[in-house]
Protein backbone atom coordinates (compact mmCIF):
# COMPACT_ATOMS: atom_id res chain seq x y z
CA UNK A 1 0.00 0.00 0.00
CA UNK A 2 1.47 3.37 -0.98
CA UNK A 3 1.21 6.58 1.05
CA UNK A 4 -1.93 7.90 -0.65
CA UNK A 5 -3.81 4.61 -0.19
CA UNK A 6 -2.67 4.32 3.44
CA UNK A 7 -3.96 7.80 4.26
CA UNK A 8 -7.27 7.09 2.54
CA UNK A 9 -7.74 3.78 4.37
CA UNK A 10 -6.85 5.10 7.82
CA UNK A 11 -8.93 8.21 7.16
CA UNK A 12 -11.94 6.02 6.40
CA UNK A 13 -11.48 4.08 9.67
CA UNK A 14 -11.19 7.32 11.67
CA UNK A 15 -14.15 8.96 9.98
CA UNK A 16 -16.33 5.87 10.52
CA UNK A 17 -15.15 5.62 14.16
CA UNK A 18 -13.95 2.02 13.88
CA UNK A 19 -13.00 1.19 17.47
CA UNK A 20 -12.64 -2.59 17.12
CA UNK A 21 -10.17 -2.54 14.24
CA UNK A 22 -6.46 -2.20 14.92
CA UNK A 23 -4.19 -1.44 11.94
CA UNK A 24 -0.53 -2.46 12.27
CA UNK A 25 1.50 -0.61 9.63
CA UNK A 26 4.64 -2.45 8.55
CA UNK A 27 6.92 0.00 6.77
CA UNK A 28 10.51 1.19 6.34
CA UNK A 29 12.18 3.50 8.80
CA UNK A 30 11.95 7.20 8.08
CA UNK A 31 9.24 6.81 5.43
CA UNK A 32 6.68 9.03 7.13
CA UNK A 33 4.45 6.64 9.10
CA UNK A 34 4.30 8.93 12.13
CA UNK A 35 3.86 12.02 9.96
CA UNK A 36 0.87 10.44 8.24
CA UNK A 37 -0.76 9.84 11.64
CA UNK A 38 -0.27 13.49 12.64
CA UNK A 39 -1.56 14.69 9.27
CA UNK A 40 -4.70 12.60 9.73
CA UNK A 41 -5.15 13.95 13.26
CA UNK A 42 -5.05 17.50 11.93
CA UNK A 43 -7.37 16.63 9.05
CA UNK A 44 -10.06 15.02 11.22
CA UNK A 45 -9.72 17.19 14.33
CA UNK A 46 -8.06 14.54 16.51
CA UNK A 47 -5.21 14.96 18.95
CA UNK A 48 -2.48 12.59 17.72
CA UNK A 49 -0.32 10.92 20.38
CA UNK A 50 2.70 8.87 19.29
CA UNK A 51 4.25 6.47 21.79
CA UNK A 52 7.68 4.96 21.14
CA UNK A 53 7.17 1.45 22.50
CA UNK A 54 10.86 0.65 22.82
CA UNK A 55 11.19 3.34 25.50
CA UNK A 56 8.31 2.07 27.67
CA UNK A 57 10.15 0.17 30.40
CA UNK A 58 7.61 0.55 33.18
CA UNK A 59 4.09 -0.87 32.76
CA UNK A 60 2.91 1.71 35.30
CA UNK A 61 3.12 4.27 32.51
CA UNK A 62 -0.06 2.65 31.18
CA UNK A 63 -1.77 0.94 34.08
CA UNK A 64 -1.13 3.81 36.51
CA UNK A 65 0.81 3.90 39.74
CA UNK A 66 -0.34 1.73 42.65
CA UNK A 67 -1.67 3.45 45.76
CA UNK A 68 -3.54 2.29 48.87
CA UNK A 69 -6.92 3.59 49.97
CA UNK A 70 -8.90 2.84 53.13
CA UNK A 71 -12.45 1.59 52.59
CA UNK A 72 -15.23 0.07 54.68
CA UNK A 73 -16.35 -3.49 53.94
CA UNK A 74 -19.90 -4.86 54.27
CA UNK A 75 -19.32 -5.65 57.96
CA UNK A 76 -18.40 -2.09 58.74
CA UNK A 77 -14.70 -2.80 59.15
CA UNK A 78 -12.01 -0.60 57.57
CA UNK A 79 -9.79 -2.29 55.04
CA UNK A 80 -6.84 -1.31 52.89
CA UNK A 81 -7.57 -1.48 49.13
CA UNK A 82 -4.92 -1.33 46.42
CA UNK A 83 -5.88 0.89 43.49
CA UNK A 84 -4.28 2.34 40.39
CA UNK A 85 -4.08 6.06 39.70
CA UNK A 86 -5.39 7.09 36.30
CA UNK A 87 -2.46 7.70 33.90
CA UNK A 88 -2.20 11.19 32.42
CA UNK A 89 -2.56 9.67 28.96
CA UNK A 90 -6.04 8.35 29.77
CA UNK A 91 -7.09 11.71 31.22
CA UNK A 92 -6.07 13.48 28.02
CA UNK A 93 -7.92 10.97 25.85
CA UNK A 94 -11.10 11.58 27.83
CA UNK A 95 -10.88 15.30 27.12
CA UNK A 96 -10.67 15.14 23.31
CA UNK A 97 -10.82 12.66 20.40
CA UNK A 98 -7.39 11.07 20.05
CA UNK A 99 -5.39 8.93 17.64
CA UNK A 100 -3.27 6.69 19.89
CA UNK A 101 -0.31 5.51 17.82
CA UNK A 102 2.07 2.85 19.15
CA UNK A 103 5.29 3.08 17.15
CA UNK A 104 8.01 0.37 17.05
CA UNK A 105 5.55 -2.01 18.68
CA UNK A 106 7.67 -5.12 18.16
CA UNK A 107 10.46 -3.50 20.17
CA UNK A 108 8.38 -3.26 23.33
CA UNK A 109 10.38 -4.49 26.35
CA UNK A 110 8.98 -7.80 27.68
CA UNK A 111 7.91 -6.28 31.01
CA UNK A 112 5.66 -3.79 29.18
CA UNK A 113 4.41 -6.06 26.39
CA UNK A 114 1.16 -7.16 28.08
CA UNK A 115 0.30 -3.62 29.19
CA UNK A 116 0.50 -2.39 25.60
CA UNK A 117 -1.15 -5.39 23.97
CA UNK A 118 -4.26 -5.03 26.13
CA UNK A 119 -5.06 -1.91 24.10
CA UNK A 120 -5.54 -4.11 21.02
CA UNK A 121 -8.41 -6.22 22.33
CA UNK A 122 -12.17 -5.91 22.33
CA UNK A 123 -11.92 -4.48 25.87
CA UNK A 124 -9.48 -1.77 24.66
CA UNK A 125 -7.74 -1.29 27.99
CA UNK A 126 -4.51 0.16 29.31
CA UNK A 127 -4.06 -1.55 32.63
CA UNK A 128 -7.42 -1.37 34.46
CA UNK A 129 -8.57 1.71 32.55
CA UNK A 130 -10.72 1.54 29.45
CA UNK A 131 -9.63 3.54 26.45
CA UNK A 132 -12.35 6.10 25.55
CA UNK A 133 -14.56 5.22 22.58
CA UNK A 134 -13.51 8.44 20.84
CA UNK A 135 -9.91 7.15 20.62
CA UNK A 136 -8.63 5.49 17.44
CA UNK A 137 -5.86 2.97 18.22
CA UNK A 138 -3.22 1.88 15.71
CA UNK A 139 0.41 0.74 15.62
CA UNK A 140 3.46 0.56 13.39
CA UNK A 141 6.63 -1.49 13.12
CA UNK A 142 9.64 -1.80 10.86
CA UNK A 143 9.89 -5.13 9.04
CA UNK A 144 12.60 -7.51 10.19
CA UNK A 145 15.89 -7.62 8.34
CA UNK A 146 17.97 -4.73 7.05
CA UNK A 147 19.74 -4.71 10.43
CA UNK A 148 16.48 -4.08 12.27
CA UNK A 149 15.78 -6.31 15.25
CA UNK A 150 12.59 -6.78 17.22
CA UNK A 151 10.55 -9.26 19.24
CA UNK A 152 8.33 -11.53 17.19
CA UNK A 153 4.63 -11.35 17.98
CA UNK A 154 3.01 -14.63 18.98
CA UNK A 155 0.04 -15.91 16.98
CA UNK A 156 -2.55 -14.58 19.45
CA UNK A 157 -1.03 -11.11 19.16
CA UNK A 158 -0.67 -11.33 15.38
CA UNK A 159 -4.39 -12.06 15.03
CA UNK A 160 -5.37 -8.86 16.82
CA UNK A 161 -4.28 -6.64 13.92
CA UNK A 162 -5.04 -5.73 10.36
CA UNK A 163 -1.55 -6.01 8.88
CA UNK A 164 -0.77 -3.32 6.31
CA UNK A 165 2.36 -3.50 4.18
CA UNK A 166 3.27 0.14 3.67
CA UNK A 167 5.61 0.55 0.71
CA UNK A 168 5.86 4.20 -0.34
CA UNK A 169 7.59 4.95 -3.59
CA UNK A 170 10.83 6.89 -3.62
CA UNK A 171 9.03 9.90 -5.09
CA UNK A 172 6.36 9.77 -2.38
CA UNK A 173 9.02 9.82 0.33
CA UNK A 174 10.77 12.78 -1.27
CA UNK A 175 7.49 14.65 -1.75
CA UNK A 176 6.60 13.99 1.88
CA UNK A 177 9.96 15.35 3.07
CA UNK A 178 9.69 18.36 0.78
CA UNK A 179 6.21 19.23 2.04
CA UNK A 180 7.29 18.67 5.63
CA UNK A 181 10.35 20.92 5.54
CA UNK A 182 10.24 23.43 2.72
CA UNK A 183 6.88 24.86 3.72
CA UNK A 184 8.19 25.44 7.25
CA UNK A 185 11.67 26.79 6.59
CA UNK A 186 12.97 30.18 5.57
CA UNK A 187 13.91 30.51 1.94
CA UNK A 188 17.64 30.18 2.56
CA UNK A 189 17.08 26.81 4.19
CA UNK A 190 14.57 25.79 1.54
CA UNK A 191 17.28 26.26 -1.06
CA UNK A 192 19.45 23.76 0.78
CA UNK A 193 16.59 21.29 1.11
CA UNK A 194 15.83 21.59 -2.61
CA UNK A 195 19.44 20.76 -3.35
CA UNK A 196 19.27 17.53 -1.36
CA UNK A 197 15.90 16.54 -2.81
CA UNK A 198 16.92 17.27 -6.39
CA UNK A 199 19.88 14.90 -6.04
CA UNK A 200 17.77 11.99 -4.81
CA UNK A 201 15.10 12.68 -7.41
CA UNK A 202 17.68 12.40 -10.18
CA UNK A 203 19.66 9.48 -8.67
CA UNK A 204 17.28 6.57 -7.94
CA UNK A 205 20.05 4.18 -6.91
CA UNK A 206 21.10 6.49 -4.06
CA UNK A 207 18.04 5.62 -2.01
CA UNK A 208 17.43 2.40 -0.09
CA UNK A 209 13.78 1.58 0.60
CA UNK A 210 12.95 -1.72 2.34
CA UNK A 211 9.93 -3.55 0.89
CA UNK A 212 10.70 -2.19 -2.58
CA UNK A 213 13.00 -3.79 -5.17
CA UNK A 214 16.62 -3.08 -4.32
CA UNK A 215 19.02 -4.79 -6.73
CA UNK A 216 22.15 -3.44 -5.02
CA UNK A 217 22.35 -4.03 -1.26
CA UNK A 218 26.09 -4.16 -0.67
CA UNK A 219 26.61 -0.40 -0.58
CA UNK A 220 25.57 2.20 1.96
CA UNK A 221 22.50 3.97 0.64
CA UNK A 222 20.15 6.54 2.13
CA UNK A 223 16.79 5.86 3.72
CA UNK A 224 14.10 8.50 4.23
CA UNK A 225 15.47 9.41 7.66
CA UNK A 226 18.98 10.07 6.37
CA UNK A 227 17.59 12.22 3.54
CA UNK A 228 15.67 14.18 6.15
CA UNK A 229 18.81 14.57 8.26
CA UNK A 230 20.78 15.78 5.24
CA UNK A 231 18.13 18.40 4.49
CA UNK A 232 18.12 19.72 8.03
CA UNK A 233 21.88 19.79 8.54
CA UNK A 234 22.77 21.33 5.18
CA UNK A 235 20.30 24.15 5.91
CA UNK A 236 21.86 24.64 9.33
CA UNK A 237 25.42 24.58 7.99
CA UNK A 238 24.58 27.13 5.30
CA UNK A 239 22.97 29.40 7.86
CA UNK A 240 26.05 29.27 10.11
CA UNK A 241 28.44 29.55 7.12
CA UNK A 242 30.04 26.19 7.89
CA UNK A 243 28.81 24.31 4.83
CA UNK A 244 31.91 24.87 2.69
CA UNK A 245 34.20 23.67 5.49
CA UNK A 246 32.51 20.55 6.82
CA UNK A 247 29.38 20.03 4.72
CA UNK A 248 30.83 17.14 2.72
CA UNK A 249 31.97 15.27 5.83
CA UNK A 250 28.63 15.74 7.58
CA UNK A 251 26.67 14.50 4.57
CA UNK A 252 29.04 11.56 4.19
CA UNK A 253 28.23 10.52 7.76
CA UNK A 254 24.54 10.45 6.83
CA UNK A 255 24.47 9.27 3.24
CA UNK A 256 27.71 7.43 2.61
CA UNK A 257 29.17 7.15 -0.85
CA UNK A 258 26.71 9.57 -2.46
CA UNK A 259 27.83 12.47 -0.26
CA UNK A 260 29.88 14.18 -2.99
CA UNK A 261 26.94 14.29 -5.38
CA UNK A 262 24.56 15.60 -2.69
CA UNK A 263 27.11 18.22 -1.61
CA UNK A 264 27.54 19.48 -5.16
CA UNK A 265 23.78 19.49 -5.74
CA UNK A 266 23.28 21.70 -2.69
CA UNK A 267 25.99 24.11 -3.87
CA UNK A 268 24.53 24.19 -7.39
CA UNK A 269 21.06 24.87 -6.02
CA UNK A 270 22.12 27.42 -3.46
CA UNK A 271 25.00 29.17 -5.21
CA UNK A 272 22.98 30.38 -8.18
CA UNK A 273 21.46 33.79 -8.93
CA UNK A 274 18.03 34.36 -7.44
CA UNK A 275 15.27 33.63 -9.92
CA UNK A 276 13.25 36.48 -11.32
CA UNK A 277 10.06 34.91 -9.93
CA UNK A 278 11.62 34.67 -6.46
CA UNK A 279 12.46 38.38 -6.50
CA UNK A 280 8.93 39.19 -7.57
CA UNK A 281 7.39 37.09 -4.81
CA UNK A 282 9.90 38.01 -2.10
CA UNK A 283 11.12 34.43 -1.74
CA UNK A 284 14.68 35.55 -2.41
CA UNK A 285 14.72 37.75 0.69
CA UNK A 286 16.38 35.25 3.03
CA UNK A 287 19.04 34.35 0.50
CA UNK A 288 19.85 38.05 0.04
CA UNK A 289 20.27 38.40 3.80
CA UNK A 290 22.93 35.69 3.71
CA UNK A 291 24.71 37.18 0.67
CA UNK A 292 24.91 40.89 1.41
CA UNK A 293 28.21 42.00 2.91
CA UNK A 294 30.20 39.05 1.58
CA UNK A 295 32.73 39.74 -1.14
CA UNK A 296 32.37 36.18 -2.47
CA UNK A 297 28.69 36.83 -3.24
CA UNK A 298 29.11 40.04 -5.28
CA UNK A 299 29.04 38.06 -8.52
CA UNK A 300 25.81 36.34 -7.53
CA UNK A 301 24.21 39.64 -6.53
CA UNK A 302 25.20 41.25 -9.85
CA UNK A 303 24.01 38.22 -11.83
CA UNK A 304 20.65 38.32 -10.03
CA UNK A 305 20.05 41.96 -10.94
CA UNK A 306 21.36 41.41 -14.45
CA UNK A 307 18.80 38.63 -14.99
CA UNK A 308 16.12 40.82 -13.42
CA UNK A 309 16.89 43.65 -15.82
CA UNK A 310 16.79 41.29 -18.80
CA UNK A 311 13.43 39.87 -17.72
CA UNK A 312 11.98 43.37 -17.39
CA UNK A 313 13.38 44.34 -20.78
CA UNK A 314 11.70 41.32 -22.28
CA UNK A 315 8.43 42.28 -20.57
CA UNK A 316 7.92 38.70 -19.46
CA UNK A 317 4.31 37.73 -18.56
CA UNK A 318 4.97 37.99 -14.81
CA UNK A 319 6.21 41.55 -15.18
CA UNK A 320 3.39 42.53 -17.52
CA UNK A 321 0.88 41.16 -15.00
CA UNK A 322 2.54 43.04 -12.13
CA UNK A 323 2.50 46.28 -14.13
CA UNK A 324 -1.27 46.02 -14.50
CA UNK A 325 -1.98 44.84 -10.95
CA UNK A 326 0.15 47.37 -9.07
CA UNK A 327 -2.05 50.31 -10.06
CA UNK A 328 -5.13 48.80 -8.41
CA UNK A 329 -3.30 46.88 -5.67
CA UNK A 330 -0.10 48.72 -4.64
CA UNK A 331 0.61 46.09 -1.98
CA UNK A 332 1.67 43.58 -4.66
CA UNK A 333 4.89 45.58 -5.06
CA UNK A 334 5.94 45.11 -1.42
CA UNK A 335 7.73 41.73 -1.87
CA UNK A 336 9.77 42.97 -4.84
CA UNK A 337 10.64 46.23 -3.07
CA UNK A 338 11.77 44.29 0.01
CA UNK A 339 14.20 42.27 -2.11
CA UNK A 340 15.53 45.20 -4.13
CA UNK A 341 16.16 47.27 -1.00
CA UNK A 342 18.54 44.58 0.30
CA UNK A 343 21.03 44.81 -2.57
CA UNK A 344 24.25 46.79 -2.04
CA UNK A 345 23.55 50.36 -3.10
CA UNK A 346 26.24 50.57 -5.79
CA UNK A 347 25.12 47.37 -7.52
CA UNK A 348 21.47 48.32 -7.22
CA UNK A 349 21.99 51.77 -8.76
CA UNK A 350 23.97 50.34 -11.66
CA UNK A 351 21.31 47.87 -12.75
CA UNK A 352 18.23 49.94 -11.94
CA UNK A 353 19.61 52.61 -14.27
CA UNK A 354 19.71 49.95 -16.99
CA UNK A 355 16.06 48.99 -16.56
CA UNK A 356 14.33 49.96 -19.81
CA UNK A 357 11.19 52.06 -20.16
CA UNK A 358 8.95 49.03 -19.76
CA UNK A 359 9.99 48.93 -16.09
CA UNK A 360 9.50 52.60 -15.35
CA UNK A 361 5.77 52.27 -14.70
CA UNK A 362 6.37 49.96 -11.77
CA UNK A 363 9.18 52.15 -10.39
CA UNK A 364 6.95 55.20 -10.75
CA UNK A 365 4.23 53.43 -8.76
CA UNK A 366 6.74 52.68 -6.00
CA UNK A 367 7.69 56.36 -5.86
CA UNK A 368 4.00 57.26 -5.65
CA UNK A 369 3.38 54.71 -2.87
CA UNK A 370 6.48 55.67 -0.90
CA UNK A 371 4.61 58.62 0.56
CA UNK A 372 2.60 56.10 2.58
CA UNK A 373 5.52 54.60 4.47
CA UNK A 374 3.34 53.04 7.17
CA UNK A 375 1.23 51.23 4.61
CA UNK A 376 4.02 50.38 2.15
CA UNK A 377 7.28 50.30 4.18
CA UNK A 378 9.31 48.26 1.70
CA UNK A 379 8.54 50.55 -1.22
CA UNK A 380 9.38 53.58 0.92
CA UNK A 381 12.73 52.02 1.92
CA UNK A 382 13.59 51.20 -1.70
CA UNK A 383 12.74 54.71 -2.92
CA UNK A 384 14.77 56.26 -0.08
CA UNK A 385 17.81 54.29 -1.23
CA UNK A 386 17.33 55.32 -4.84
CA UNK A 387 16.83 59.00 -3.91
CA UNK A 388 19.94 59.04 -1.72
CA UNK A 389 21.95 57.39 -4.48
CA UNK A 390 20.70 59.86 -7.04
CA UNK A 391 21.44 62.78 -4.73
CA UNK A 392 24.94 61.45 -4.14
CA UNK A 393 25.47 60.92 -7.85
CA UNK A 394 24.28 64.46 -8.68
CA UNK A 395 26.55 65.91 -5.96
CA UNK A 396 29.53 64.02 -7.31
CA UNK A 397 28.79 65.17 -10.84
CA UNK A 398 28.57 68.77 -9.64
CA UNK A 399 31.89 68.45 -7.79
CA UNK A 400 33.53 66.97 -10.88
CA UNK A 401 32.08 69.79 -13.00
CA UNK A 402 33.36 72.41 -10.53
CA UNK A 403 36.82 70.88 -10.53
CA UNK A 404 36.93 70.94 -14.31
CA UNK A 405 35.94 74.64 -14.39
CA UNK A 406 38.76 75.47 -12.01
Amino acid sequence: MNAAKLKSFLGMLIEEKCTQVFPLIWGPTGAGKTSIIFQLGKQYGYNAVSIGCESITDPADFRGAIFNEMDMDSNGKMRNIMKYSMPELIKKMEDEPTILFFDEIIRTPPQSQNAIMSAFTAERRLGVFKIPESTFVCAAANPGGDNYFGNELDMAQVNRFIHISYAPSRIEILEHLGNKYISLLEDSKSGACNGVLSYFESTPDAMHIPLLPNPVRDRMRSCGRSVEGAMYLTALLLKTEMFDDIGLEVIEGLCGEHAQGIYQSVKNNYETPILFADLMSGKGSEKLDSWVGKATKVGLLSATLRNFSKAVAGNVPEWSKLTKECIKKPEVLEPLAECLAKFPADILRKYVKEIPDVGNKVLAEMVRNSGKATQYPNQAAFVDIMVSLRTMEERLQKEISDLKQK
